[in-house]
């Protein structure tokens, strides 16, 4: 569905397309604006460690190591619950078609911490592990594992994005639209 409720078809050829690359440069915004926290903490926290690394001492090397490693579980565990709620401000602005639904704090946690959300979320980082662990076992196979692999991310994040929308949509009370597979009009 668009903004004002219309049930929007498949889209076609004539779509313009430069408002779709505007719309996937502003959605990779949001995400990016999200992930902003995580990426300082990391920045700060792995880069003074390698600074402390970089002394030469052993007081030094076990420091930076400690802070290293230190940082990167920080980081980490930062990436994943801003990653968890980014997805959560992409589906918004995806669903509105405005960045301040991305950024509405209410709605964030409102959706996040419902286990209509969390739940596709948790199986759609399952099949995008067991598809990253396909991908790299095809990839050792030259050319046909290069392709192969290829196409099994794409759908592994065709699906994940799928259960993303099923989740908002189940946690707003909000229509689905049409099934997969389903030739008919779909809600956007």
């Amino acid at each position: 569905m668009d903004p004002t409720g219309e049930t929007l078809a498949y889209p076609t050829s004539d779509d313009d397309w430069s408002e779709l690359l505007l719309d996937g440069l502003k959605a990779a915004l949001v995400g990016l604006v999200f992930m902003l926290v995580p990426l300082v903490v990391g920045a700060v926290t792995v880069g003074g460690s390698l600074l402390t690394l970089a002394t030469g001492t052993r007081s030094g090397a076990a420091a930076g190591l400690a802070r290293l490693l230190g940082g990167l579980a920080l980081s980490g565990v930062l990436a994943l619950v801003f990653g968890y709620f980014a997805v959560v401000g992409v589906v918004a602005f995806a669903r509105e078609d405005q960045m301040g639904a991305a950024f509405d704090l209410g709605r964030l946690f409102d959706v996040g911490l419902d286990a209509d959300y969390a739940v596709p979320w948790l199986l759609s980082l399952a099949v995008l592990f067991v598809a990253g662990a396909v991908s790299g076992v095809a990839s050792a196979i030259p050319l046909l594992g290069w392709v192969a692999s290829a196409f099994v991310v794409f759908y592994a994040q065709v699906v994940a994005a799928l259960l993303w929308g099923q989740g908002y949509a189940a946690s707003t009370d909000g229509d689905l639209g049409a099934v997969v597979g389903d030739t008919e009009d779909v809600a956007v």
